[in-house]
């Protein structure tokens, strides 16, 4: 906002925008999710931290409250919170009814913990989790933060997946270690289709945006897993002993079919995902079945990581992208130290990998505004 505040001031004084469109481009910004981020970051902070107080203030004493005043209390706390996130549901400063809700959430899951304590309730932590992210949800859908949508959005894949792991049927096809990786592996595509399905729905952007945010992440770290799982063993021998992903990969097939048929999109963008998630697909098996040297793990990664940060570029994430590509030099400075071994053939890398990476940069330079016009110019 305070860099929005001084463009504004630059705009009035050069008679381009009047003082009275600047205020409302103020209000506008100031209500959008995204404002005032680093404010909702420390009541997000403070919210939780005061939630884990007040569970820690509780255990410590636990032995001596009755099993009616635990529920009692905890029932009457939530009824407050509830109370109060409906009365503010109108207003204009969402910061108070965010603390609200982050408490309210944060309550649920302990009385799920606290009712199954005193009942002798048992139960594996996924459907714990599950069934708190459907509890809350409702009043999740009254958040105008990024906040609790990435958690609950997190919430809801950690939790399905493991379901899915735990399914008795799967015991003599795959270890727990080799299900949690191919499940890894998917995910990001699960979490891709959730966020594109949902765009339907009114009201729905946060979750878009964390669905498709937690795809993403989930992407990279996976390529970066399998990458450095390579460069550990260079030898070329599985990381796991499964040579079955053919469900994976008719999974994958659909998915690319379904980026082909979007027609919202422009034909190059369409051809650009497409190979970005092919290179994806065929990376992360080769990788964990042993069939692809670490040399070519690393093309692989700096292919993909090029890929990725264009089409952020196209999605207005211009700080995501140039993460992206710092992590890009990264992998090409560690290509370049293990292909060299003695000092003087790592001093040598190091000078040449330091002029590439320069020589680069000068190119990067000459060509990004007119790559983002062009990309732009695609999203429009």
């Amino acid at each position: 906002m305070a860099n929005l505040s001084r463009q504004l001031e630059e705009w009035v004084g050069a008679s381009l925008i009047g003082e009275d469109q600047a205020r409302r481009i103020l209000a506008f910004e100031a209500s959008r999710p995204g404002g005032n981020r680093l404010l909702y970051s420390f009541v997000a902070l403070g919210a939780s931290i005061v939630a884990l107080g007040v569970i820690s203030l509780i255990a410590t004493n636990w032995h001596l409250i009755p099993d009616s005043v635990k529920l009692g209390c905890d029932f009457l706390l939530l009824s407050l919170f509830a109370g109060a996130i409906w009365q503010r549901r109108g207003d204009s400063s969402p910061l108070a009814r965010e603390f609200l809700l982050i408490l309210f959430a944060f309550g649920v899951l302990a009385s799920i913990g606290l009712i199954a304590q005193i009942y002798h309730a048992g139960g594996r932590w996924d459907q714990a989790l599950l069934f708190w992210a459907g509890i809350i949800l409702p009043a999740v859908t009254f958040s105008r933060k990024r906040f609790l949508p990435f958690v609950w959005t997190l919430a809801v894949l950690a939790a399905g997946s493991n379901t899915l792991i735990m399914v008795p049927a799967l015991d003599f096809l795959f270890a727990i270690d080799e299900r949690w990786l191919w499940m890894l592996y998917i995910l990001p595509l699960i979490s891709a289709t959730v966020a594109l399905l949902l765009r339907r729905l009114r009201g729905s952007e946060l979750f878009v945006e964390a669905f498709r945010g937690w795809a993403w992440s989930l992407a990279m770290g996976m390529v970066i897993v399998a990458d450095g799982l390579r460069m550990l063993d260079s030898s070329g021998r599985e990381v796991i002993r499964h040579d079955h992903p053919v469900p994976f990969f008719i999974f994958g097939a659909l998915f690319l079919v379904g980026i082909l048929l979007r027609t919202d999109l422009e034909a190059s963008l369409r051809y650009l995902l497409a190979i970005l998630v092919s290179l994806y697909l065929l990376h992360i098996p080769l990788a964990f079945l042993g069939g692809i040297h670490h040399w070519a793990s690393a093309l692989f990664v700096l292919a993909i990581f090029a890929l990725a940060a264009l089409s952020l570029v196209w999605h207005h994430r211009p700080g995501l992208a140039n993460l992206l590509v710092t992590l890009l030099g990264v992998r090409f400075l560690l290509l370049f130290l293990t292909a060299f071994g003695g000092l003087m053939e790592t001093g040598l890398g190091l000078v040449l990998c330091g002029s590439l990476i320069l020589a680069s940069l000068w190119g990067w330079l000459r060509i990004r505004r007119r790559l983002f016009r062009w990309l732009e110019g695609l999203a429009s």
